[in-house]
């Protein structure tokens, strides 16, 4: 229905200032796709779509009505895409709504009779009723629409087409039949935010999808290529959508963030394209898979002369994703190119990027493929500096010589992995009168980061009669665990010796320490050592006491029970010493033992006991002391 001239030249005023008004981007911001909008009336109602110079700031606003002799007014106003609503009274469009899509999408419904909303609006949701609400002189009830992109009206479009407008509003005007006929209670909601097509035929997809049923599960995202599911087009299964997302979390609560999407896949012909994206319903569940977006996307060709490669695998791994493929440069076929990864980005949109070295590990497929390149063109590293989660790593040869550019041969997901540590316990062992633990630990959490390392002698942890002993960071060199977890590092092994002067038979239950949420302490393993009597026995030394300028006599003997039937003897240590030698000589004399420790266990009942102890150096020995201590009891 024609709004009255005065009104139109008003509107065009009102609507060309909110358009100058409007923050518009400053340029080198991606262009996100817009959504799959539907027509903003019921199933399979058709109407009229009409509009006139000045319509808006680019003649873009459609205004509906519903002919052949029905009435507008009180007609449901739907919702186009799923998104956030405001209510507004304008002074032109009366009872306004505007709903926002994301990615700077919106929808504009103008002159409701009345209006309904309740966030987050789902597609086909009714938001009010079709009415002829104004602040400035009368008009015919119809429903004003407007589909805008950062402020700007854009030619209104429905299932991905632009509809036909008229001019003349009559029922002579193309009409528009609508397919809002809502999704199977319980089916996916999603959005696509970005598609790009990339050079080397690849094609980059972002945005988010999550099964309503299951709000903390990720839901599977397949695309399909120039055409629909079931059209016998080429198909794709990107996987899960769990990337994070929290703002589909705060927007739904009750979800997890994980929903989102960063995605891709290669082999695609330089060209324009369709491509129909699709949220698949998680089994077992209410709804069915939903078409999420048909967008198109224009993939560009690759210069003449570039790199040819493949990217064959990624793995996830502790901080890393490990990668394989190969590349050569027609160029220069017997030279090993240099391969870039860029992380959750492609180049050139500020995602992080390394160099990978050269592809130059032995291929022998390759050069059958290609004899005049030979094998040495394969790659097999690793992507290090990852967050734990999922990440899309973009691969890219760099061209070498002659013409060509710097291709993708590659678009991959792997998920570093997030929880508790990981790690091994190498060995419990005797060391005289001590116990020798040794093995390495990571956290995924937090890779490049030393853990601490907890032993229990005798029980596991909690158990009360176990005796537990912190034994430090696990900070030693292990190169063996960096080739396994390289984006960990080598600094995660442990190797420590703790007292342990009760002699007989251990159980040792070593534990790594979770140093991030999520994850627990682990038992990295517990194994059985029998502790024995340090066995270094050496000549015994003249009776008569002989000395060194460089070392002083051993000072401070003294001896303390351990249990009924072991004594340990303990002394100050002496500076320069690298060594000492002991000897009981009662209750019963025995043979001199070395040991580097200041102390030794001596197994006896004697309350008393006599001990020889010097200390000796490369340089020469002290004096030998002797003393008759007495035992001290044991503590409570």
């Amino acid at each position: 229905m024609a709004y009255p001239s005065t009104f139109r030249t008003v509107l065009a005023v009102i609507l060309g200032f909110l358009v100058a008004s409007a923050v518009l981007p400053t340029g080198g911001g991606p262009v996100w796709a817009a959504p799959l909008f539907k027509a903003p009336f019921q199933c399979g109602q058709s109407w009229t779509a009409s509009t006139y110079v000045g319509h808006s700031n680019n003649n873009n606003a459609v205004d509906f009505n519903l002919y052949p002799g029905q009435s507008d007014l009180g007609q449901p106003a739907l919702a186009s895409a799923p998104g956030t609503a405001r209510s507004f009274w304008d002074n032109l469009g009366g009872n306004m709504v505007e709903i926002d899509h994301g990615g700077g999408w919106k929808t504009w419904y103008a002159h409701l009779a009345t209006v309904s909303i309740n966030n987050p609006i789902d597609t086909g949701e009714q938001i009010g009723t079709v009415g002829n609400t104004t602040g400035s002189g009368s008009i015919s009830p119809h429903l004003h629409y407007e589909q805008r992109l950062n402020g700007v009206a854009q030619p209104v479009a429905f299932d991905g087409q632009v509809i036909p407008v008229g001019t003349s509003y009559t029922s002579n005007d193309p009409k528009t039949t609508s397919t809002n006929c809502g999704v199977a209670p319980g089916s996916p909601i999603g959005h696509v935010d970005d598609v790009r097509g990339l050079t080397g035929g690849g094609v980059w997809i972002r945005g988010w999808v999550m099964d309503p049923d299951v709000k903390t599960q990720p839901t599977s995202l397949h695309v399909y290529l120039d055409g629909p599911a079931g059209s016998g087009a080429p198909g794709k299964n990107l996987g899960l959508a769990s990337f994070d997302r929290p703002d589909v979390a705060a927007a739904y609560p009750g979800s997890s963030a994980d929903h989102g999407f960063n995605s891709g896949f290669m082999g695609v012909a330089p060209g324009n394209h369709t491509l129909y994206v699709y949220g698949i319903n998680v089994d077992g569940t209410a709804g069915s898979n939903v078409l999420l977006g048909q967008v198109a996307v224009s993939v560009p060709g690759t210069a003449a002369g570039s790199p040819l490669g493949n990217g064959d695998a990624a793995t996830g791994a502790i901080a890393a994703s490990k990668v394989a493929g190969w590349a050569f440069d027609p160029d220069t076929p017997q030279a090993a190119v240099e391969i870039h990864a860029y992380v959750d980005g492609a180049a050139g949109t500020g995602a992080r990027g390394l160099s990978l070295g050269r592809a130059s590990t032995s291929r022998p497929d390759v050069a059958k493929a290609y004899p005049a390149a030979g094998p040495n063109h394969g790659f097999d590293t690793a992507v290090t500096g990852l967050s734990p989660g999922p990440h899309t790593i973009f691969l890219y040869a760099i061209n070498a010589a002659g013409g060509g550019e710097n291709p993708l041969i590659g678009i991959m997901t792997a998920t570093s992995p997030s929880g508790s540590p990981v790690g091994f316990l190498d060995g419990v062992r005797d060391s005289g009168a001590a116990i020798r633990i040794s093995g390495w630990a990571v956290d995924p959490d937090l890779a490049t980061k030393g853990l601490e390392i907890h032993a229990y002698v005798n029980g596991p942890a909690g158990d009360s009669k176990a005796r537990g002993v912190n034994l430090g960071h696990a900070t030693v060199s292990r190169p063996d665990v960096a080739k396994v977890h390289p984006g960990a590092g080598p600094a995660h092994g442990f190797d420590v010796t703790i007292e342990e002067p009760a002699l007989g038979t251990h159980v040792v239950y070593v534990y790594a320490i979770d140093a991030k949420a999520p994850g627990n302490n682990v038992l990295l393993g517990s194994k059985t050592v029998t502790v024995t009597e340090p066995k270094v026995p050496v000549a015994p030394p003249v009776d008569q006491p002989t000395s060194s300028a460089s070392l002083g006599s051993v000072q401070r003997l003294r001896a303390k029970r351990l249990g009924r039937s072991a004594v340990v003897v303990r002394w100050q240590h002496v500076p320069g010493h690298t060594a000492y030698r002991v000897r009981i000589l009662k209750p019963s004399k025995r043979a001199w033992v070395s040991t580097t420790r200041n102390h030794l266990r001596v197994a006896t009942k004697a309350k008393r006991i006599r001990v020889a102890v010097r200390a000796v150096s490369q340089a020469g020995q002290g004096p030998v002391v002797r003393r008759t201590v007495r035992v001290a009891a044991r503590s409570r």
